[in-house]
């Protein structure tokens, strides 16, 4: 059926059709997503937290979404396989790319300052990146609470209509110190959790493990 819509004094016409989908059948769906045109990216967050089960499901849907169509899918999960997806579906194997997130080297972290400033127009001092990149380690959290510190502190929280310098006599460490004081609770809670370990043993041994984590320099 067609629809009239008015909208500031304009109208267009809308033609509809009803849509008869299976939603459990794979192919089904991706008719459908077809037929509208859909042309974004599926974003799948928390992945991890899925049954297994349903994990496995849609590792094998995968296989058919890049066969039957160009639909592309951005999975977002932690595990401690190097290609959680693939052990999953060997099928996909080549079919898939996997980006660590975990893994900020400096190349890295320069992109995420030079994004950072053509959308803010403004400009982080070479002073002050260079301490980030020192003693951040890699870790994008802290650089990304040290960057928003900075921001706040020189009151930026929109994009500016000239390039400003901020961030010129930002003191990185103690504002590293101040983030993870900040945190103190969450990390006190995981290395109590981890030293318990899976229950009482004659030895303690996961403390002993813990020990030269803490106390190295």
């Amino acid at each position: 059926p067609a629809t009239k819509e008015i909208q500031d004094g304009t109208a267009k016409a809308i033609t509809t059709k009803p849509l008869e989908i299976n939603i459990g059948s794979v192919t089904d769906v991706i008719r459908a997503l077809l037929e509208i045109g859909f042309d974004k990216f599926f974003v799948i967050e928390e992945f991890h937290y899925l049954e297994e089960s349903t994990q496995v499901d849609f590792a094998q849907a995968l296989k058919a979404f890049h066969e039957l169509s160009k639909i592309c899918f951005i999975i977002v999960g932690v595990w401690l396989e190097a290609d959680k997806l693939t052990s999953l579906n060997n099928d996909l194997d080549g079919r898939i790319t996997s980006v660590n997130a975990d893994s900020w080297h400096d190349e890295d972290i320069d992109n995420l300052f030079k994004t950072s400033e053509e959308m803010l127009n403004l400009a982080f001092a070479h002073s002050f990146k260079k301490d980030v990149k020192k003693y951040c380690r890699g870790n994008v959290f802290l650089v990304q609470q040290i960057c928003l510190a900075a921001c706040e502190q020189q009151g930026i929280h929109r994009r500016q209509e000239t390039t400003v310098l901020i961030a010129s006599d930002l003191e990185v460490r103690g504002e590293i110190k101040d983030i993870l004081e900040s945190q103190t609770g969450r990390y006190t809670k995981f290395l109590m959790d981890f030293s318990v370990g899976f229950g009482a043993t004659e030895h303690e041994l996961y403390k002993w493990i813990l020990c030269p984590l803490i106390t190295c320099n």
